[in-house]
């Protein structure tokens, strides 16, 4: 599946930033066939809740954080401390053409393999079966918590989802269009227990992991291997930054989503 693809990397910037450059990436690739396929690497500039595109986000603002609503379906993720990756590809991508669950293994297969170059020895992804019966448990457990708690992404594990030790370790949603297709997902680097049972719950903590709990390793470390392990899958990465039509559309999602303003001006 060798190509040429773009990598970005991006510093720390708010929820509203981060999802209206997934958003722009995916309307370059849904819109315009000859967009790159493209890797990016980004963090949160402070504790933000993201939620699906099913999801309402009035369940979660009462937790006093921003709350931002993903393209992408799924459920609740309050991310912090954490490396997030998002992967866009037109239409006539391979990754596109794998379907979903194909392009979830090939993506899964990667991160999985960055992960054991970082001293995570014990990651692997979730067959089908397991995460079917993982779906249901989880169900039965969130029946007795709280709406935000059955809402939480890293409760349950689905299929090719990364886990350590059965540990859930990076939460994944994808979304396709007719023309491309989106995924992005959270690598948790450290856990905090008090903002994460504050908002789900207690007992959350018990069914993740993260980098730190596994490895010496940076998160620097991580994203160099990341990078090198999408390279070997991918071909060759290229850094770059956005277009000036895709900036554009960054300004166009922070102006017309509703979710995206009121998280930016409750984080500034």
């Amino acid at each position: 599946m060798l190509n040429n693809w773009r990598l970005i990397l991006d510093p720390g910037a708010s929820g509203a930033v981060n999802m209206a450059t997934d958003a722009a990436l995916l309307k370059s690739a849904n819109e315009v066939e000859a967009s790159p396929p493209t890797l990016r690497l980004y963090s949160w500039n402070s504790p933000t809740i993201s939620v699906g595109y099913r999801q309402n986000p009035e369940d979660f603002e009462k937790f006093s954080l921003p709350v931002v609503k993903r393209l992408t379906g799924g459920r609740a993720v309050l991310h912090d401390s954490e490396l997030t990756y998002s992967i866009t590809v037109p239409r006539t991508d391979p990754l596109y053409t794998a379907g979903i669950y194909g392009a979830y293994a090939t993506i899964s297969r990667c991160i999985v393999s960055a992960l054991k170059d970082v001293g995570v020895k014990g990651a692997g992804f979730v067959a089908p079966k397991r995460a079917a019966r993982a779906d249901r448990a989880a169900g039965s457990v969130a029946s007795n918590g709280t709406r935000a708690r059955k809402e939480a992404c890293f409760l349950s594990s689905s299929r090719y989802e990364i886990v350590v030790e059965g540990k859930k370790m990076v939460g994944s949603a994808q979304r396709r269009f007719a023309g491309g297709l989106l995924q992005h997902g959270s690598i948790l680097v450290g856990v905090e227990r008090a903002p994460l049972e504050a908002v789900f719950g207690p007992g959350l903590i018990d069914k993740i992991t993260w980098l730190g709990a596994e490895s010496t390793a940076t998160v620097a470390q991580l994203s160099e291997a990341l990078v090198g392990s999408f390279a070997v899958e991918f071909g060759t990465l290229t850094e770059a930054g956005l277009t000036d039509a895709e900036k554009g559309y960054v300004a166009q999602e922070l102006d017309s989503s509703e979710a995206l303003i009121k998280s930016a001006q409750r984080a500034g």
